[in-house]
């Protein structure tokens, strides 16, 4: 009996030997590090002062008339050009600049906790994968009905995690 399980476990052809696996999952760390590199690029190239700031030092320009209202067109009454500047606004362009900097490490910290996510679903993945191409070995040298429908549930199974797995690992990419 033993001749015969080790015999069928080398002659079955298998769905995904464990070298391919591994190719595949080489595949996708080096995509995850290329996802998770452009995405701290694109964060460290965000300034923390824009120019649009700097419009808040502009002054304030008022200008007023006075006069009755039935004389308001005459020529000769005074016009008033007031011209108001608020030093205040240096507070305001760094107040912004300080809640970008938070905003820029918080970002960094997202992007990494999110790298950390999805290389423990990619070897979860990965380990799915391996588990299902053992069971298929298994249930393929299987001869009672009864084990091999037992077998069959298991692989749905897993197959159905493994596809939970794949649908966190794109929500987790999105996410980046």
């Amino acid at each position: 009996m033993k001749f015969f399980f080790i015999s069928a476990l080398l002659l079955v052809p298998c769905a995904a030997p464990p070298a391919t696996i591994m190719d595949e999952k080489a595949v996708d760390l080096k995509k995850l590090e290329g996802a998770l590199f452009e995405a701290k690029r694109s964060i460290a190239a965000s300034q923390t002062v824009q120019a649009a700031d700097f419009l808040l030092l502009l002054p304030t320009v008022s200008v007023s008339r006075r006069a009755t209202t039935d004389a308001l067109t005459e020529s000769s009454n005074e016009t008033f050009i007031g011209v108001s500047v608020s030093s205040s606004q240096l507070w305001n362009i760094s107040e912004r600049a300080s809640s970008r900097k938070a905003a820029r490490e918080r970002s960094f910290r997202t992007v990494e906790s999110l790298g950390f996510r999805i290389r423990t679903l990619i070897e979860r993945k990965f380990l799915l994968k391996e588990r299902l191409w053992k069971m298929r070995k298994i249930r393929a040298s299987l001869d009672n009905p009864v084990e091999i429908a037992s077998y069959d549930e298991k692989i749905d199974d897993e197959t159905i995690a493994l596809q939970e797995c794949e649908i966190a690992i794109e929500k987790a990419y999105a996410e980046i």
